[in-house]
């Protein structure tokens, strides 16, 4: 009778420390097919430190002239991304607001992927991207990234640190 008690004491402990986040609606099925790129949205920071002081910049930015597809396809998990898009930055820094535009973006650029619970990685060559997948549904995906890299800003160092948010409809 006490081997009964412990093992139901301890299966509604285990069941009870499992959480909805652990629990992944999809697989990597619900992938398959096209996916237009509806919106692309950055957020973050730059710290740059230019003779001894240090600023910091805030960075939003957002697609305008997207005409990016991507096509996941099941057979050896091949991806194909088409279209660009132009990247509207908005750099505060000092109270003071600067927009410049970047063109030719792309994300989801590789040529092959894989889906691991909430975890889609883009491979090109010996690179990696790695994506949360946020939602994914019949007919939309969500898709988000952070990154934080070392980069030069008119010959300075400085550390880029910022999320990406994509937001898909499915054209299948």
């Amino acid at each position: 009778m006490k081997k009964i008690i412990v093992l139901f004491s301890v299966l509604s402990l285990v069941l009870t420390s499992c959480s909805n986040d652990d629990v992944v609606g999809f697989t990597s099925e619900d992938l398959i097919g096209k996916w237009e790129c509806t919106s692309v949205d950055y957020d973050g920071t730059a710290t740059v430190t230019v003779n001894g002081e240090t600023s910091k910049i805030t960075i939003t930015g957002e697609d305008i002239n997207n005409s990016m597809i991507s096509t996941f396809n099941e057979s050896n998990k091949v991806l194909f991304t088409q279209g660009t898009f132009t990247i509207e930055l908005r750099m505060t820094v000092g109270g003071v607001e600067r927009t410049s535009y970047s063109n030719l973006q792309q994300i989801l650029d590789g040529d092959s992927w894989n889906q691991n619970g909430r975890t889609l990685r883009i491979y090109k060559g010996d690179e990696e991207e790695r994506y949360e997948i946020d939602e994914l549904l019949p007919t939309s995906m969500i898709l988000s990234s952070s990154h934080k890299e070392d980069v030069l800003i008119n010959g300075q160092a400085a550390t880029v640190d910022f999320d990406l948010v994509a937001t898909y409809r499915s054209i299948n």
